[in-house]
């Protein structure tokens, strides 16, 4: 079963603006910002690395 943040690598860049979108109408980008931040926070090495890239697949900066 793939994870959150697999799906959104999954996503082809030019769907991310629509994805962005989306979630953003449907109040649930913020939920889903602080879940993939949670990730990275709380989670194995493997899950950090793949939530900071799905964030940045996003196109959000992580430090």
């Amino acid at each position: 079963m793939p994870t959150m943040a697999e799906d959104i690598l999954s996503i082809e860049m030019d769907r991310v603006p629509g994805f962005i979108q989306e979630h953003t109408a449907a109040k649930t980008l913020s939920d889903l910002i602080r879940r993939l931040n949670d990730q990275m926070i709380d989670g194995d090495a493997m899950s950090r690395r793949m939530a900071e890239q799905a964030l940045e697949h996003l196109g959000f900066v992580t430090a």
